[in-house]
């Protein structure tokens, strides 16, 4: 759910939390197990407000900030090489432009864009054969500051002076970092796309 808080002509205070659609959270290793990736729900608080005012449209800022997400498991085979490496989004902050069309009706559409840093908690795993019919397998985990991009669109609903509802789509773009971590050489530089549908009720001041 969302608890939100939005002002129509000066500022607005979002409190909220969001699920994804479906994902690979687990895959399965050499070995015959599951490797999997840290997943949960997300919280989000956005601060914004209105800077012009051109009556059907005004144009501001808004300032996101999320925590937790969806995470992400892959596998790839190269040879008798297979890497397992998983991902997830804990922190995301990114501070963009926000338009709103119709801000003083009752239902007021937006949309927004922002850029800025995410926290990406990672975990790798690299098994190769040996001659003897083991498995060697190298494991790394740690965290890493990615730049990410964050487009959403959404309605908020006004049913009283000071209250409103509401509902959005946000999609938070980044690339899996150019940097050396076990279990992930076959996916550096890939983009991944991590939506979230969020809804909710809140106040504006």
């Amino acid at each position: 759910m969302i608890l939100a808080a939005n002002a129509a002509s000066s500022a607005d205070l979002v409190l909220s939390g969001g699920f994804a659609p479906p994902r690979t959270t687990a895959v399965g290793t050499p070995a015959g197990g599951t490797f999997p990736a840290n997943s949960s729900g997300m919280l989000f608080l956005n601060f914004g407000g209105n800077i012009f005012n051109f009556g059907v449209l005004a144009l501001g800022y808004e300032i996101p900030v999320a925590f937790g997400g969806p995470g992400r498991a892959l596998v790839a085979t190269r040879g008798l090489t297979t890497e397992n490496y998983a991902e997830q989004a804990n922190f995301l902050a990114t501070p963009g432009a926000r338009l709103r069309i119709l801000p003083a009706a009752r239902f007021t559409p937006w949309v927004s864009f922002g850029a800025g840093v995410g926290r990406l908690n990672r975990s790798g795993s690299l098994s190769t054969p040996t001659g003897s019919g083991t498995l060697a397998v190298a494991s790394q985990t740690g965290d890493r500051n990615v730049f990410v991009m964050s487009t959403a669109g959404g309605v908020d609903w006004k049913p009283v002076r000071f209250f409103f509802v509401r509902g959005e789509v946000r999609n938070y773009t980044f690339t899996t970092p150019q940097t050396a971590f076990v279990g992930s050489d076959a996916f550096v530089g890939e983009r991944r796309n991590n939506l979230m549908f969020l809804g909710g009720i809140g106040v504006r001041f």
